[in-house]
């Protein structure tokens, strides 16, 4: 009875660590998208403005 008890514990135990790695890596995914969409966007912008000054 005690070994099953402790497979049962480390299983939860491993499953809330992959749940939680999941997580982390599901939010690093998350701010890096939203980093990388507004470097796009600034470095877009300063093309333009690069462009624009030579046109002129």
């Amino acid at each position: 009875m005690i070994p099953l008890l402790g497979g049962a514990v480390v299983l939860a135990v491993q499953t809330l660590n992959v749940v939680g790695l999941g997580t982390a890596a599901g939010i690093g995914y998350a701010y890096g998208k939203r980093a990388g969409k507004a470097i796009c966007t600034f470095s877009d912008r300063v093309e333009d403005a690069v462009i624009d000054a030579i046109k002129s």
